[in-house]
């Protein structure tokens, strides 16, 4: 990924590099160029949804007390914060967010949803992104938590799209897809996205059964307002949505133009991902399902291929 020095200093002293990536990967921890160029840590980010739970903007708290307003669709300049080293040591190189310093994995009981997901961690022991997550969640599965369900989705990705590992992914997944919807559309978005995901790999497999068991469980949702009017008209904002979906087209584009390797494959995944939910949903006026089928191909071949 193209990376640019920033004139601000972090607290050893060290240059910021600033990455341009998806607003999506705002996380506590990290400093963001604001827009009159200054440079601020964050130390939250809260997503704002729309009444189908799409996010629509981030606000971002920033360390001096500020805060910012992110719209999904952004691109934002990002860097690490960088920890300061002991006098006697030599900085180590800067890492990625999924490889950062190992957390421990905490042993599980057996037929504990943690086990499932040290079963996932053991079988590929060489990924920092799986044993980064796992280490997470194996400090105990809140379900109540969006951190912890917005984790599983995360690795349930990892596991099927970058090491096609079907049966773990499926397995990560069931651990929320089960669960109601409570009206929260925050909490609900990664159980929509593993209940997509899941979808896709019970399709495939020709579980159709299944295939459609999920489907129904992930349009709970749209039947969730009773109120006939309010009912009607979020029926034809639905539609109009599956009909002129964000597939993030020209950020894809201008990161790929630009040799952004990493941010283009970020923006490919935010893309797999409302493309496997149109499919669940049965696809729309404009994307039926084998051209959602040929298009999730063509992504999951993208991506897999930078491996």
């Amino acid at each position: 990924m193209t990376e640019t020095a920033a004139d601000h200093k972090g607290g050893n002293g060290s240059a910021l590099r600033f990455q341009s990536l998806p607003a999506r990967q705002l996380a506590a921890g990290s400093i963001i160029k604001a827009p009159d160029g200054s440079a601020a840590e964050i130390t939250d980010v809260r997503w704002e949804q729309d009444d189908y739970g799409n996010d629509l903007q981030a606000v971002v708290q920033r360390k001096d007390g500020g805060t910012l307003r992110v719209s999904a669709a952004a691109t934002v300049e990002l860097a690490k914060a960088p920890k300061a080293a002991p006098a006697s040591q030599v900085p180590a190189p800067p890492s990625s967010d999924a490889a950062e310093a190992p957390l421990p994995l905490i042993p599980a009981e057996e037929g504990t949803p943690e086990a499932v997901v040290a079963n996932a961690a053991a079988a590929h022991g060489g990924h920092d992104a799986v044993q980064h997550l796992a280490a997470k969640l194996s400090r105990g599965l809140n379900l109540k938590s969006g951190a912890n369900l917005r984790d599983v989705q995360a690795l349930a990705l990892v596991l099927f799209v970058e090491l096609d590992d079907q049966e773990n992914a499926v397995a990560v997944s069931r651990l929320i897809t089960e669960l109601p919807f409570d009206g929260n559309p925050g909490r609900w978005t990664p159980v929509a996205h593993c209940l997509a995901l899941t979808h896709y790999i019970a399709r495939t497999n020709g579980d159709t059964a299944e295939a459609a068991r999920l489907a129904e469980l992930l349009r709970v949702p749209d039947g969730a307002e009773t109120d006939p009017l309010r009912a009607k008209l979020g029926a034809m904002l639905r539609q109009r949505s599956l009909n002129e979906p964000n597939l993030y087209d020209k950020e894809i584009e201008r990161t790929r133009a630009a040799g952004e390797r990493q941010s283009e494959l970020e923006w490919r995944v935010l893309r797999l991902n409302i493309l496997l939910e149109l499919l669940a949903h049965g696809g729309s006026e404009t994307f039926d399902d084998p051209e959602l089928l040929r298009r999730i191909s063509n992504e999951l071949t993208a991506i897999r291929a930078a491996g």
